[in-house]
């Protein structure tokens, strides 16, 4: 989804190979985060809405805000229950996935706050000429690893203030995670050496 969406609208089968991927990630994220009946009812529900409002949101600014929203909910659902796995279990192969897929999701879940900041003040972004979803996206992951290109840039205090906290976040998310899961490592190394003494 990172890659597809500029090289989607050179032909019909690159936009519907796209909107296949959108709709396999969301079904992915229900699947893999839904550890209970109610989770994963909340989210399929979500996903499903998040979906259908995706199909139809080129046709209206009302359906991309809605859409956009829920987009945020739902993956920042995911990113907590991500933390939480990472968290509460010892560190392993699927831990190290679920550190990079939160990662990922992070960057993600700025998008659709910078895209609500853009319809709710205008001209909050400097974004270039037709810029569509994809931009959010990458301006999102280009504010939350700190490079700063420079050719989309906040204007509006407010999306100035995303734009720090995103930033934060990332550079957080990667300390505090790569300082968990040193020291359950360690932690782990520790209990093996113990148990073989």
């Amino acid at each position: 989804m990172l890659v597809l969406p500029p090289l989607a609208p050179l032909s019909q089968q690159g936009l519907l190979l796209m909107n296949i991927t959108y709709g396999l990630m969301l079904g992915m994220g229900v699947i893999y985060a839904g550890t209970s009946r109610r989770d994963f009812i909340l989210l399929g529900a979500m996903a499903t809405i998040i979906y259908v409002l995706f199909l139809y949101e080129q046709q209206d600014v009302y359906f991309s805000v809605i859409s956009a929203i829920l987009t945020l909910f739902y993956f920042t659902l995911l990113l907590v229950k991500i933390i939480r796995y990472i968290l509460f279990n010892p560190i392993g192969v699927n831990e190290i996935y679920a550190c990079i897929t939160g990662y990922l999701i992070l960057g993600v879940t700025g998008a659709p706050l910078f895209y609500i900041t853009e319809q709710v003040f205008e001209n909050a972004l400097q974004l270039p000429a037709q810029a569509q979803f994809y931009d959010f996206i990458y301006f999102s992951f280009i504010t939350l690893t700190s490079v700063g290109y420079g050719d989309i840039s906040p204007i509006h205090p407010f999306a100035k203030a995303i734009s720090v906290l995103i930033s934060v976040m990332g550079q957080l998310y990667l300390t505090i995670l790569i300082a968990i899961i040193i020291g359950k490592f360690l932690a782990g190394d520790k209990e093996a050496s113990d148990f073989e003494e």
